[in-house]
């Protein structure tokens, strides 16, 4: 898998996958399942010196509001490109529950859902090694977005939208 970033200035890192019956060791950085960390969250939080969990697009973000303050990764898996709910949480976990850490996305998506990603608040998609190209390409096509987001409404560094490029160069004062 590699890893694209989607949002200008965040840091995205790989992260070792621990398994749900794997001894927790002391480690600088480890993803977990939801289950897991609902199970033995604070072991989990002492092992790791930064704690990332995995979970299903379908997860409600009240499961996540425990942690929200100290998970530094939430990776939001799709099970389908046709499944939307991944994006939904997302927005939630940013406009919701303030979630200030990585968001990454993983799973078999288009490439031209990468950019409506960043939108929605993720910071990274993981995408297969034979994807890769496509996907940058896809980042790269579309600068400027066409419409708005529900999460660009509490951004205050977000995007102009092509529409309103355009209302402001026709009247522009010169």
């Amino acid at each position: 898998m590699h890893l694209l970033k989607l949002t200008p200035g965040r840091r995205v890192h790989d992260w070792p996958e621990i398994d749900d019956d794997t001894a927790l060791s002391p480690q600088t950085h480890g993803l977990v399942s939801l289950d897991r960390l609902e199970r033995d969250g604070e072991a989990v939080v002492r092992a790791f010196g930064a704690v990332g969990v995995r979970v299903a697009g379908d997860t409600e973000p009240a499961r996540l509001a425990p942690w929200v303050d100290r998970l530094h990764l939430v990776e939001i898996a799709f099970p389908d490109f046709k499944d939307g709910r991944g994006f939904t949480l997302a927005m939630r976990l940013r406009k919701d529950l303030g979630y200030r850490g990585e968001v990454r996305a993983a799973g078999p998506l288009l490439p031209d859902q990468a950019r409506f990603l960043a939108r929605c608040g993720f910071d990274s998609l993981a995408v297969s090694s034979n994807r890769e190209p496509v996907a940058r390409a896809a980042l790269a096509r579309f600068e400027v977005p066409m419409q708005s987001t529900a999460l660009d409404q509490v951004r205050a560094d977000r995007p102009a939208t092509a529409l309103e490029r355009r209302h402001d160069a026709k009247f522009a004062v010169a």
